[in-house]
């Protein structure tokens, strides 16, 4: 995960104890040969905008941290209701879990966006993702350096330190350029989610000339999914299936964007983190933007329920929804507390029911109207960065490589800077103002 200064700010509110993140400057953008493109300045507020951290480490912190008293763990939903009196989830294990509030952060592919806000649709942008994590970086490979992205032949590349010596990657390509330069793997990319032996190798082949450490860092991937292979190979006996055809480390997501959403509630339903407003993998904000969003809602929900005759359940369930896990975020919601599992039937009345359900329109509405125009202005510099690793053909990148190169320092920073501070919603001072925390730099 990257967590930039406003996700820091909420987990520092939380007070949560050291856990290891790795403080570094955002990446910079390089070309094939390695050459850099453009990076933010070298100041100190720079020096630590992003954490770096594996999300089993921040998960850990926050179950050591808060009261998971009504967390529930490992459950499959079967069913979701909500009425103007309430809501009720049914879950495989034959659970009923009654309240206010149902909280939909169950990622891109939500199945509680799915179920009641028909209006949006999931827009296949029609590219790959490829990621995976090095616990030490290769041999002769440095172990600490800057996180970075190259941008060559319409892919992208990019490599991010994490605590020394580990390290975690990810590429992206457009399907058709992966079906013309990877053909024998291509049915194998659209259909799994992991990567197989020879998938690997193919990737590895495909950033074939790339400045170092690139070349290092897919073959000790490449090698690792095939020793893994080996493995799951020799320890299944009487299995027909061949090495390549075995599970990986290297993960294959199809980069999706959620459309047709312009209002992320209704009625006792309210979407959050990818499942509200799904962001690429490449600005590294996807784990921040939802921490920030699931600060502002938890706000705003406690602030609704406060009011006389409208106290809800507070119920929090990390589920497994299918069609996709639930965001790291939705552990964060303030309203857990102590209690029983499975809260009584609602005892509102129809009035206070109402009154309640008018208090979370007004929450929603404010959570969405604060939330979504740090959203929005990372979408658009997503766009921009997409735009600079477009060029396919080698004329079209040397002309963008020059116009870049040409772009005289301090020029070339300053530029950087500012569009880092509009994707992170610190420009303009109408987006900055709707956040409420101070940045912890």
């Amino acid at each position: 995960l990257g967590l930039w200064n406003r996700a820091q700010a909420v987990l520092a509110e939380l007070r949560l104890p050291q856990f290891p993140a790795h403080l570094i400057r955002p990446a910079c953008y390089r070309s094939r040969d390695g050459r850099v493109l453009s990076q933010a300045s070298r100041t100190p507020c720079n020096a630590a905008r992003v954490a770096t951290l594996r999300e089993s480490d921040l998960l850990g912190a926050l179950a050591d941290t808060l009261d998971l008293t009504n967390v529930c763990f490992g459950e499959t939903i079967k069913a979701m209701s909500a009425t103007a009196e309430g809501v009720t989830v049914a879950t495989c294990g034959g659970r009923r879990v009654e309240g206010s509030v149902l909280v939909g952060a169950d990622g891109a592919h939500s199945t509680v966006r799915a179920s009641f806000f028909a209006e949006a649709s999931l827009l296949d942008t029609e590219h790959i993702s490829f990621s995976g994590m090095l616990s030490q970086m290769p041999a002769s490979a440095p172990v600490e350096f800057e996180a970075f992205e190259t941008l060559s032949g319409g892919g992208r590349f990019a490599l991010v330190p994490l605590r020394p010596p580990a390290a975690f990657w990810f590429a992206t390509w457009h399907i058709s350029t992966l079906e013309r330069r990877m053909p024998q793997d291509f049915e194998q990319l659209v259909c799994q989610r992991r990567l197989t032996a020879a998938g690997a190798s193919g990737l590895r082949d495909l950033h074939d000339g790339w400045h170092a450490p690139i070349p290092k860092v897919l073959h000790a991937a490449a090698c690792a999914t095939a020793e893994e292979a080996m493995r799951s190979f020799s320890s299944a006996p009487g299995s027909t299936r061949g090495t390549t055809s075995d599970p990986t480390d290297i993960l294959v997501e199809r980069v999706h964007a959620v459309t047709g959403l312009d209002k992320w509630h209704r009625g006792r339903v309210v979407l959050l983190g990818d499942a509200a407003h799904a962001l690429p993998i490449n600005l590294a904000q996807g784990a921040s933007a939802a921490i920030e969003g699931a600060y502002l809602l938890g706000s705003e929900l406690a602030r609704a329920l406060s009011h006389p005759h409208t106290h809800a359940h507070p119920t929090c369930m990390r589920s497994e929804l299918s069609g996709g896990g639930a965001d790291a975020s939705s552990l964060l919601h303030p309203l857990v507390s102590p209690g029983t599992q499975e809260p009584h039937a609602h005892t509102l009345s129809s009035t206070d029911a109402h009154a309640q359900l008018e208090h979370l329109a007004a929450a929603f509405t404010r959570y969405q109207r604060a939330h979504a125009p740090r959203v929005s202005q990372c979408r658009t510099l997503t766009a921009f960065t997409a735009a600079l690793a477009a060029p396919a053909s080698a004329a079209a990148e040397a002309a963008r490589n020059a116009m870049l190169r040409l772009t005289p320092q301090p020029l070339n920073g300053w530029v950087f800077d500012l569009s880092l501070k509009c994707s992170l919603g610190e420009l303009p001072s109408s987006t900055n103002n709707h956040w409420p925390l101070r940045p912890t730099f």
